[in-house]
């Protein structure tokens, strides 16, 4: 959820028209998730290769911007994950103290950030408009990236993604939601910066 709220906050000043593909796009890059067999490295082309530099990841984003709604709402989700592992996965790891390898630190980490993003879902104020928006999108490709088909399922995954059961969940002990919300609004400012916008 962390996405369509960085998401809401960039998009009129990004001057998008449809919100559906802006919407779509913003949660896309994670649509690697419904390939078979997807390996490490799908997953970075999914994301432009992201292991590449701070700068190589910006201009990557960059070059997104405007050619589509849903690519510039592609490009919103990679400069939001940018920064996520500096801004908030280290914080985290220096929390826990182990190897994000570690099953433990993988949980933990899991548990931590679902609980964020049901509290976001149960909570904000956009989710309807944003939902709304999604279920009158339809997948489409990412170019190279990603099929359409990859897409759409991963737009219905999302859809229906808080009907399950998370009873299961732990209280947070490494994200805090007042974390999660910093960080929306950091990434907010970063992409609108990025992308020359004031």
């Amino acid at each position: 959820m962390v996405h369509p709220a960085v998401a809401v906050r960039v998009k009129d000043k990004l001057k998008t028209e449809d919100d559906g593909a802006f919407y779509l796009g913003s949660i896309a890059p994670d649509a690697i998730h419904m390939r078979e067999g997807a390996s490490t490295e799908d997953k970075f082309r999914s994301h432009i290769g992201m292991r590449g530099t701070l700068f190589e990841n910006e201009q990557n984003a960059k070059a997104l911007i405007g050619r589509s709604d849903f690519l510039t709402g592609y490009a919103v989700h990679l400069v939001t994950d940018m920064y996520w592992s500096r801004e908030v996965g280290t914080a985290f790891k220096a929390r826990f103290k182990v190897k994000f390898s570690d099953a433990d630190h993988a949980q933990a980490y899991y548990n931590d950030t679902d609980l964020a993003d049901l509290a976001l879902y149960r909570s904000e104020p956009w989710v309807p408009t944003v939902y709304a928006a999604l279920e009158n999108a339809r997948g489409e490709a990412a170019e190279d990236m990603l099929t359409a088909e990859e897409v759409e399922k991963w737009r219905l995954r999302r859809l229906h993604w808080f009907e399950q059961d998370f009873s299961h969940l732990k209280p947070s002990e490494y994200i805090t939601r007042a974390e999660i919300d910093r960080y929306i609004e950091f990434a907010a400012d970063k992409c609108l910066e990025y992308f020359g916008v004031k």
